[in-house]
């Protein structure tokens, strides 16, 4: 006791502060442990979210290619425009009501989410959920029936698609017409953006153009020859009917 009282003032307080010292050091650990562990739990839960939204694709992606190597190419197309049917046509104002309040058969807050997302979308109230995604993936969410995505995630789909290919012909007309205003035709550079787009497009959407639409493109880069027929007025080249083509075809289609 004599000891404890003999030290002076300043010891004292020294050993209080290096004593608080250590709880503060220690209450900091504790709390930083738990926060570490609280961060890992969100980070496992957004890795199960982003994975159950891949899984849900990778399964569609497998369905597509059996689909895509088993069906001819008139088959595929057909398959094209009764989807946009059912999308878009009479069954739309039909099963609007059921269609908006359908749920994916999943309990993952995500794929939860982003199918309430696709409805809010549809009806001016938020973004769409699928922006800025590859229009590879989006035609596997456009296309198939197994049930996966709710239709409105498909018509949300369907409207990036839609869009995405909107802004390629503004862009690959605007070259055409720059072609055309300097040399009076189309070159073959142009020709070859619109030949390799259409050799990226999935099978099911590709099916969709004419059977002679490759052979077509082809010529046009080997040959590059005059693009109008003497009878015709000068707009109407082979490029322009093409891009008339793919206009003629919307709403009810996104690629022609």
């Amino acid at each position: 006791m004599s000891g404890i009282n003999s030290l002076s003032p300043s010891t004292a307080g020294q050993f209080q502060i290096r004593d608080q010292s250590e709880i503060n050091k220690f209450t900091s650990l504790d709390s930083a442990l738990k926060g570490a562990a609280i961060q890992s739990s969100a980070d496992a839960d957004a890795g199960s979210q982003i994975s159950s939204f891949s899984q849900a694709l990778s399964d569609v992606a497998i369905r597509a290619a059996e689909r895509d190597a088993s069906l001819s190419r008139y088959e595929l197309s057909k398959i094209v425009h009764s989807t946009v049917e059912k999308l878009f046509g009479e069954r739309y104002q039909m099963n609007k009501t059921r269609d908006d309040a359908e749920v994916p058969s999943s309990s993952d807050p995500q794929r939860l989410a982003q199918a309430r997302q696709a409805t809010d979308y549809l009806h001016n109230r938020g973004t769409n959920p699928f922006k800025g995604m590859p229009s590879d993936q989006l035609a596997l969410i456009i296309y198939d029936e197994s049930a996966t995505f709710t239709p409105n995630e498909r018509r949300a789909a369907y409207d990036e698609s839609s869009s995405q290919h909107q802004a390629w012909k503004v862009a690959v007309a605007a070259k055409a017409m720059d072609d055309y205003g300097r040399s009076g035709k189309i070159s073959s550079a142009c020709y070859q953006l619109v030949l390799d787009h259409y050799k990226s497009l999935p099978p099911i959407e590709a099916s969709q153009f004419p059977d002679e639409y490759e052979t077509e493109l082809q010529n046009r880069i080997d040959h590059n020859g005059p693009d109008l027929p003497q009878n015709n007025n000068r707009l109407e080249s082979f490029f322009d009917l093409l891009i008339k083509r793919l206009n003629d075809h919307q709403p009810s289609s996104a690629h022609l």
